[in-house]
């Protein structure tokens, strides 16, 4: 995981300045306002003016590179969407390091699931057990809850690329993918998804 910053003459120029306000990208997960916020805090006591904009994942490398954008705090390198790659190939964006998370992604489900697919955790129970984690929009595959449609597939990649007879399904935002954990929790419905680590609803 690392932080990413425009890169144009003009506020390479400028970035000396206090008086020029610098803007960064808050993105559609909690995570990221932390570390966005974080960032900010550092900057004001140095005496900067920070403006927070509200950017999606993949779009804000175009406003970035053209300026609109002073930084992102927090960029996923295994889901790295494609408007980043050509931003920095382009030269428009430079990656400034990791940010020092232990951070990892992959696929989550409840511990009642278990009882549901007495192989897993093993991946290749899956396909014994699709019937178990379908849904009307998918059977007879299973239904995989997938990130958000602005951040990638990455769950859907995997799925797809081990053969596991599965739909993905993208959620809505951050906080209904969180919903769904709950209710799965709550109600021991089947679930089983694409979610990331550090997470508040882990804890």
């Amino acid at each position: 995981m690392s932080a990413s910053l425009a890169c144009t003459p003009a506020i390479a120029l400028e970035m000396g300045a206090t008086d020029k306000t610098i803007k960064l990208a808050i993105n559609e997960w909690t995570g990221q306002h932390l570390s966005t916020r974080v960032a900010g805090a550092i900057l004001e006591r140095a005496g900067y003016s920070i403006e927070y904009v509200t950017a999606g994942y993949g779009p804000q490398f175009i406003a970035l590179g053209e300026g609109d954008l002073h930084a992102t705090m927090e960029i996923w390198t295994s889901n790295a969407p494609g408007q980043f790659a050509e931003a920095e190939s382009a030269g428009k964006v430079v990656d400034i390091g990791d940010l020092g998370l232990a951070a990892s992604e992959g696929i989550l489900y409840p511990v009642h699931m278990k009882e549901v697919c007495p192989g897993l955790p093993d991946w290749e129970a899956l396909n014994a057990c699709a019937d178990k984690f379908a849904s009307v929009e998918t059977l007879p595959k299973g239904r995989l809850l997938d990130y958000p449609a602005d951040w990638g597939s990455p769950g859907k990649d995997r799925f797809e690329a081990m053969g596991i007879n599965f739909t993905a399904v993208p959620a809505g935002s951050e906080g209904a993918l969180v919903t769904e954990l709950e209710a799965s929790i709550a109600k021991k419905s089947p679930l089983v998804m694409t979610f990331w680590q550090p997470h508040w609803a882990l804890a």
